[in-house]
């Protein structure tokens, strides 16, 4: 098959290697074959199909294991089509049709069905049969499954001592057989790791807070006289603690001490209340400390061994891929030919206990099988259909009223890679036999697939699909090993849009809106159906995207190509870690990519809607995209309820950390946690109706005291920050507000240790210990706060608290050069200072005050004075530093570019970062105060959503929670207390 040649882009254009417009190639006619094995009745061979030992085919049908089976089918047809078939066959399919014609003629199965054996009186398949394998009443051991009639492990596990074991998993064979962890190590994907709350010191994992050879931090020795205790040498343990040796321990907790003094838990477990239980997604199994969702000899439950060939995948025996259970045995192919059944099961359908019925999905229909569904219609398609190859065509299928004139073709540079493009057979259900296959491999730049809709391929023509919901299609992998995969939607705006921020250097990439199919959307090598609607589930491929939002609306009706691109990606790690820069994916990878029915689609019920439901109860569940006081949710909020709900999920799974006295927030690999922290997380947590981990996180900061800093790892914090005791107050009554649970007691306490540890002489302290400093936070002051606790607490110093922050605040911004800003701290008068002014080593590295990532989130704190009670301070403080953000990004048409950190001088400081949602995020949030600011948080709203979705950028919790909690503002989810 050849494919449409698109004529070369002139020099100008070709020189920017990053442009992913694409270049479709022609296929040379001796290149990789593209040919497909077709017979007029529908059915399809390839020459590894009918693999099997020359020599004596007599009786040889049990003997040659699963290609067996489909020499019997071979026989049957050429027994019933004889010499009328019209085949047009591949490589050396033609000699082994003939081989297979001989044996036809000799073949005996004896009174067992195609492929079985009798043993004992009973028909059993030798080749997948675990009671049976190879030979007969040659039983397999616990864990075993028999392949080929061989008793192996599963694919996912390795033979150890006799033993199948998940070596990614396993303490004792840890990425190899006989490589055991050590103690206080857990097995990580392959590898040894610290267990959480260790940290390795040389070849051990220690505790750092109890080991006396390493007490605070590796290599800090304690006196031979002194304990180590909370990280410290001390005279004596800490109360509650046990004196092991020099080792001041928790029994409850201690991996080395679990219990009682010297009681060493295992490799792979964990001490959890003073008994080694295992870790993290193992459960105990005897002994072992297993994976249930993966080990076949403890599959969902301990002691279920998978039988007949099965394989334990997500807790479930199941047949391998490309297998199907056929009474009790997982034997090749797609139909189960067991001489149970008779007649022989036809038309595509299964032999299941004792009768025929067609596969899970589908129905039968004229004697055939086909999807669920589709009977009456048999295979009319759908009026979206754009492709759904069973014409055996690269070009689109037809369209009475759309009049698609589009193709299929390769985008690339051939002249670096090597790549494949064809339609090919794929299964032999009705309606669904072909499917489009590309492979490829030395790939210098970003490549894939795609078509035009009209137009020709090297220019293409906008379609319309503005009255369509968005686009669903089919997909798998041929090879594990592929990566990444992206669907584009090309318009003419991201044709040749620069990505990411100009100052950076970069050159034009094609920055079109898609969707990385990995996480919630990954393709694997099955098959799977997914959707995306326009614009609500699109988002750029690098940020900042130069697009407006009225681009992005208005992107269904301009659609140019539609793409699957790949190897244009970055390598992030689940938890990654902040201020690390992520290297592409290596050039070179290979693809192997399969796609199929790709439609637009009318129902935007039919899009991904997020796995998350407010806790039954709730008082105002999520969604309610409701006013904040006086002011409007953005445009948008509601057709990005799912995204933003996926973002919270996301953000909790990845930062929320479990912990023996609650929840926490931190990076793992920080070992980080604060009372900030846990606050912005009891915030956003209270307004999403999550009670649970609420509560858990509640747990945490009581069992920590509320009012200390809360710092885990060294140094330790001392004092309370007085911000974090403002949020969680505030979070307790809104809490209290969702569910009438208790909580309003705990907030009226904290609210009264405020007053005692957080303000002195009525002026608001950055925290406890900043008495004698005469310091002030801007950052910390929250002035609708001050009026709830007032009301709360009938404490009249709250106004008094009020009144001397919006003057201390003025002053700040008054003092700020003309810039109308405030900084990160000042002084009691408001002159601006730095955290090097105290002693402190926390610049961010700004070399002088600067409206910095603590003074950022002031606008949002303003905002909701200004929204909820009409304050004239806030909206005269907040105009200031709006205008300002206008001034310096086009009125904020490009507030995507914003730079984090401004100085007096109105410019941005050297080091100031780009892409960060906890900057961006309040100014929109302060943008909704101000009606005739709508557009400017609009567009703040569409930037934080692409910078949450952007695993580069949404790496740290601060980043990641102040985004989230600023989304959650502008779409209207964020209550607050009355």
């Amino acid at each position: 098959m050849v494919l449409p040649a698109r004529a070369k882009r002139s020099p100008a254009r070709v020189h920017r290697q990053r442009s992913f417009t694409g270049h479709p190639q022609r296929l040379a006619a001796n290149g990789p074959s593209s040919a497909v094995l077709a017979a007029p009745q529908g059915v399809f061979l390839e020459s590894a199909a009918v693999g099997f030992s020359t020599g004596s085919v007599g009786n040889q049908a049990q003997r040659v294991g699963p290609g067996a089976h489909v020499l019997l089918a071979v026989c049957t047809l050429m027994r019933g089509l004889g010499q009328r078939l019209g085949l047009v066959f591949q490589g050396d399919v033609l000699a082994a049709f003939a081989l297979a014609a001989v044996a036809c003629t000799t073949v005996d199965h004896g009174p067992c069905g195609a492929g079985q054996t009798d043993c004992n009186g009973t028909c059993v398949w030798l080749t997948h049969d675990g009671a049976n394998c190879g030979a007969c009443s040659a039983a397999c051991s616990t864990g075993h499954t028999c392949r080929a009639g061989q008793c192996v492990c599963p694919e996912d596990q390795q033979e150890c001592d006799g033993r199948c074991v998940d070596v990614l998993n396993n303490a004792e064979h840890c990425g190899e057989c006989s490589a055991a962890c050590s103690i206080g190590q857990s097995c990580d994907d392959g590898k040894c790791v610290c267990d959480f709350g260790l940290s390795a010191c040389g070849d051990r994992c220690v505790d750092t807070q109890s080991d006396p050879e390493h007490c605070g931090r590796c290599g800090a020795a304690c006196a031979r006289n002194k304990f180590c205790s909370e990280g410290k040498c001390a005279e004596y343990c800490a109360p509650g603690l046990t004196a092991c040796g020099r080792a001041c321990v928790e029994l409850d907790r201690s991996a080395d001490h679990c219990g009682q003094c010297d009681n060493a838990c295992p490799a792979g477990h964990s001490c959890e209340n003073g008994t080694c239980a295992c870790g993290a997604g193992l459960y105990a199994c005897g002994a072992d400390c297993v994976d249930l969702s993966s080990n076949s000899s403890h599959c969902g439950t301990c002691n279920r061994t998978c039988s007949g060939g099965e394989e334990c995948r997500a807790g479930s025996c199941v047949c391998p891929q490309g297998q199907i259970s056929c009474e009790g045995q997982c034997i090749v192919g797609d139909v189960c030919s067991s001489a149970l059944c008779e007649p022989a099961c036809e038309g595509g359908q299964v032999c299941v206990d004792r009768a025929c019925q067609c596969p899970s999905g589908q129905q039968l229909c004229a004697g055939q099988c086909v999807l669920e569904g589709t009977c009456a219609s048999a295979c009319a398609k759908s009026s979206g259909m754009l492709s759904d190859f069973e014409n055996v065509s690269l070009a689109l299928s037809s369209s009475t009223e759309d009049h698609w004139t589009g193709v299929w073709y390769r985008l690339g540079d051939a002249t670096e890679s090597s790549q494949t493009l064809a339609v090919e057979p794929f299964g032999s259900y009705p309606c669904h036999q072909f499917a489009l296959h590309t492979t490829g491999e030395g790939l210098r730049q970003p490549v894939g697939i795609g078509f035009n809709l009209k137009g020709t391929p090297d220019a293409p023509e906008p379609y319309d699909a503005g009255r369509w919901a968005g686009i669903r299609f089919r997909a798998r992998l041929g090879d594990a090993a592929t990566k990444p995969t992206r669907l584009n939607i090309v318009t003419p705006w991201t044709r040749d849009d620069p990505c990411g921020d100009e100052t950076d250097s970069v050159s034009d990439c094609g920055n079109h809106l898609g969707r990385f199919l990995r996480g919630d959307n990954a393709v694997t090598t099955e098959w799977r159906e997914l959707v995306f609607c326009f614009d609500r589930d699109l988002y750029p491929l690098e940020v900042p995207s130069a697009l407006t939002n009225d681009q992005r609306r208005q992107a269904a009706s301009n659609v140019l190509e539609i793409q699957f691109q790949f190897n244009r990606d970055k390598q992030v790690p689940q938890v990654p870690s902040a201020g690390t820069t992520y290297p592409q994916d290596p050039a070179g990878a290979r693809f192997d990519f399969w796609v199929d029915d790709i439609e637009f689609v009318q129902d935007p019920g039919l899009c991904p809607a997020a796995d998350f439901e407010s806790t039954p109860g709730t008082a105002q569940p999520y969604p309610m995209n409701a006013r904040l006081g006086r002011c409007q949710p953005v445009s948008d909020a509601t057709k990005f309820e799912a995204a933003i709900a996926q973002s919270y999920v996301r953000w909790r799974d990845r930062f929320v950390v479990w912990d023996p006295h609650g929840c926490s927030l931190a990076q793992a690999e920080q070992g980080l946690s604060n009372s900030q922290a846990v606050a912005y997380a009891m915030l956003a947590t209270a307004a999403m109706g999550d009670q649970a981990f609420f509560n858990c996180l509640w747990a945490y900061a009581k069992n920590q005291g509320a009012a200390d800093w809360l710092m885990i790892s060294e140094p330790h914090g001392v004092g309370s920050t007085t911000e974090a005791d403002e949020d969680m107050a505030e979070a307790l009554l809104v809490a209290e507000e969702q569910w009438h649970d208790g909580h309003g007691a705990s907030a009226t306490a904290l609210i009264a240790s405020m007053l005692a540890s957080d303000v002195l002489n009525d002026a608001l302290l950055p925290g406890s210990e900043w008495e004698q400093s005469g310091a002030f936070a801007p950052a910390a002051f929250a002035p609708s706060l001050y009026r709830v606790f007032e009301r709360v607490s009938g404490d009249e110093a709250w106004a008094r608290v009020l009144a001397n922050g919006y003057e201390t605040v003025r002053a700040n911004a008054q003092s700020f050069g003309r810039t109308q800003l405030v900084t990160d701290l000042c002084d009691s008068s408001g002159s601006p200072t730095q955290h090097s002014d105290y002693g402190l080593d926390r610049t961010f590295g700004f070399t002088e005050p600067a409206y910095g990532f603590d003074a950022a989130r002031v606008p949002m704190r303003l905002s909701w004075d200004a929204c909820l009670e009409g304050s004239s301070d806030a909206e005269e403080l907040l105009a200031g530093i709006l205008s300002f953000f206008e001034a310096v990004s086009e009125g904020g048409a490009s507030i995507e570019r914003l730079r984090a950190g401004w100085y007096a001088s109105g410019e941005p400081a050297p080091m100031a970062l780009a892409n960060q949602m906890s900057f961006i995020g309040p100014i929109g949030a302060g943008a909704m105060a101000f009606d005739e600011r709508r557009a400017l948080s609009d567009r703040v709203f569409r930037v934080v959503l692409d910078l949450i979705e952007c695993p580069e950028f949404n790496r740290d919790y601060y980043q990641a929670t102040i985004g989230l909690i600023t989304l959650l503002q502008m779409s209207g989810n964020l209550p607050h207390s009355t």
